[in-house]
C-alpha cells in the first residue's frame, strides 16, 4: 500500500479506498491453510469485508463463525415467498463502502419500494391517516397536533438536532448533551408528555430514557444523510456476504464459538467450544459486545475498556412475518399497514421485490421487543395475531405466522444494534476502541461516523488499515 492512499485512510474520507478490482479475491487451489497472519473471528459484513481487504494486501487470513451460517445480522428468509429479509433491509446514498463492494462481488442492487399505506389504533380507535388532526384520539395541541403519532419523533428531531454535520457529535463542546437521556433533552424542549408517549412507542432504542441526547441526534443525522436515495440488495440481503464469503482464499470455519482469546507480543490464539483452537500473528474481533461478554480474555482488558464492554447497551428487534390468505383491509376499508399504541407497535405492507405483497411484516422494538422475549417464539406470534384481530376484526381467521425473529433472543447477536447510554460517551469515548495488544475490535458498534451496514465497513475498514501499517506493508 502507498503512502499516499494511507494517508488518504488516515483522513477519515475513505469509502473503500483499498482500491479492490473487479478481478480480485482469488479463490486458492487448496482448502488447507497454514498458520494465517489474521484471524476474523464472526463472518458477518464487518469480519468480511475486513478479511477482504488484507487479503488484497497479501496476507493470510483465517475466517471463523459461531453460527452454521454466513452474514451476521444480514438474513433472507429464502424460504419465503418473495425472499422477505429479516435483518439488512435498505442501503441506502451514504452507502459508499457497501456500494463499492457490492459492485467488486457482483451483486446489484433494487429501488427499495414503500412499507405502503398506514392506518392508525391510537386510545383504543381506528382511523385513517387523514382523519388525524380531527380524530378524538388527537389530544395533542399547538404545532404537535398537526403531525401523526408515527412522525412525532423524527419531525421533533429534525427541529432540534444539535449536530450541523455528523463528525460534530465528538466535538468536546457537546459532551453535555451526552449527560442528558433523548427523552430529558426534548423534555426540556417542551414537548408534550403525549407528543413524547407517541416518540417513545416507536423509539428506534430500549426506551428514550436510556439513550444519551448525543447519541440520538448522531443516529438521527446519520439515518436522514442517505434519504435521497434507498437500494435492497437484489435477490436478498443475504447475497452480498454470500458473495464476499466466495471470494475469500480460504473457506469460512463454521461453528466455532469462541470461549477464550489471549494476546500476547507473539499473536493471539482463540480456543473454541469444540476444542478447536486457532493462532495468529493478529485477530480482528467483530463479535457484537453483547456476546464478547462471555468471551475470556487474557490478559484482560483495562477496566474502562471492560465495563464498557459490559455494558454497551444493544436495540432489541422482533420481526414476525404475517401471511394472510385474504385482504381483510378491503373489508374494514382501512390501509393494510397500522400503527398502534398497543404492544405489536407497527405493521408495514412492504412489497417483495417482484412487487407483489406477500406478507405483513409486524415491528416490536425496543422496551416492547424486550417484554416479547419472555415468551417463546409460537407464543410471540399467537400473541400478535390475537392482538391484530381485536383490534382489527376484519383479521380474524384470514393470517397466520410464517416467521418469528428475535434479534434479542438470538445467541449470536443478542440484540440487534448498539447505542450509547445516557454518559457513556463522555465516560468511555477514549477507551472505545483502542486494539488490545494484537486484538482489533470492529463492527457497527465501533464505528466512529457511520452505522448500521456502513459503519460495519467503515471500522472493518480502520483496523485492517492498522495491522496493515503495524506489519509495515
Amino acid at each position: 500500500m502507498s503512502f499516499r492512499r494511507r494517508e488518504f485512510l488516515k483522513s477519515g474520507l475513505a469509502l473503500g479506498a483499498f482500491g479492490l478490482s473487479a478481478t480480485a479475491f482469488p479463490r486458492a487451489l487448496s482448502a488447507k491453510t497454514a498458520t494465517p497472519d489474521v484471524l476474523v473471528i464472526g463472518a458477518g459484513l464487518s469480519g468480511l469485508y475486513a478479511a477482504l481487504l488484507l487479503e488484497e494486501e497479501g496476507l493470510k487470513v483465517q475466517v471463523i463463525e459461531a453460527s452454521n451460517r454466513i452474514g451476521g445480522r444480514l438474513k433472507t428468509l429464502d424460504h419465503l415467498p418473495g425472499a422477505p429479509e429479516v435483518g439488512g433491509q435498505t442501503v441506502d446514498s451514504m452507502y459508499a463502502r457497501v456500494l463499492d463492494m457490492m459492485t467488486k462481488v457482483g451483486v446489484d442492487t433494487v429501488p427499495r419500494g414503500s412499507d405502503g399505506e398506514f392506518s392508525y389504533y391510537i386510545r383504543d380507535q381506528s382511523f385513517a391517516k387523514k382523519d388525524w388532526a380531527t380524530s378524538p384520539a388527537n389530544i395533542l395541541s399547538g404545532a404537535e397536533r398537526a403531525i401523526t403519532p408515527d412522525r412525532m419523533l423524527s419531525w421533533a428531531m429534525d427541529r432540534e438536532n444539535i449536530l450541523e454535520n455528523i463528525a460534530d457529535w465528538q466535538d468536546q463542546d457537546l459532551l453535555k448533551y451526552d449527560d442528558l437521556s433523548i427523552h430529558a433533552f426534548l423534555q426540556q424542549k417542551g414537548y408534550s408528555e403525549e407528543a413524547l408517549r407517541f416518540m417513545d412507542r416507536w423509539f428506534d432504542g430500549v426506551g428514550m430514557n436510556n439513550m444519551s441526547a448525543l447519541f440520538a441526534c448522531r443516529k438521527d443525522k446519520v439515518q436522514k444523510a442517505g434519504r435521497d436515495a434507498w437500494y435492497r440488495i437484489k435477490g436478498g440481503s443475504a447475497r452480498l456476504p454470500e458473495a464476499m464469503a466466495k471470494a475469500l482464499a480460504h473457506e469460512v470455519h463454521f461453528n466455532k464459538v469462541v470461549k477464550s482469546i489471549t494476546t500476547d507480543k507473539k499473536g493471539v490464539e482463540a480456543r473454541c467450544a469444540d476444542g478447536s483452537v486457532y493462532r495468529a500473528q493478529h485477530a480482528i474481533v467483530s463479535i457484537p459486545f453483547s456476546v464478547l461478554r462471555d468471551v475470556a480474555i487474557y490478559p484482560a482488558l483495562p477496566k474502562p475498556q471492560a465495563a464498557f464492554v459490559q455494558t454497551m447497551p444493544y436495540n432489541q428487534t422482533t420481526l414476525i412475518k404475517i401471511g394472510f390468505n385474504a385482504p381483510y383491509w378491503e373489508q374494514d376499508g382501512l390501509a393494510p399497514g397500522l400503527y398502534s399504541d398497543t404492544f405489536i407497535e407497527r405493521i408495514a405492507a412492504t412489497k417483495g421485490q417482484d412487487g407483489q405483497l406477500h406478507m405483513l411484516d409486524c415491528w416490536i422494538k425496543g422496551s416492547g421487543a424486550l417484554a416479547m422475549d419472555v415468551y417463546s417464539t409460537a407464543e410471540i406470534g399467537q400473541r400478535v395475531l390475537a392482538e391484530l384481530a381485536r383490534i382489527r376484526p376484519a383479521s380474524a381467521g384470514k393470517t397466520e405466522v410464517l416467521d418469528v425473529m428475535s434479534w434479542g433472543k438470538n445467541p449470536y447477536s443478542r440484540g440487534s444494534y448498539h447505542f450509547l447510554g445516557v454518559g457513556q460517551f463522555r465516560k468511555y469515548g477514549a477507551d472505545w476502541i483502542k486494539p488490545h495488544g494484537r486484538m482489533h475490535f470492529i463492527g457497527e458498534h465501533t464505528a466512529q461516523l457511520s452505522m448500521g451496514m456502513e459503519g460495519a465497513c467503515e471500522s472493518a475498514e480502520r483496523e485492517a488499515l492498522a495491522i496493515i501499517e503495524s506489519r509495515g506493508a
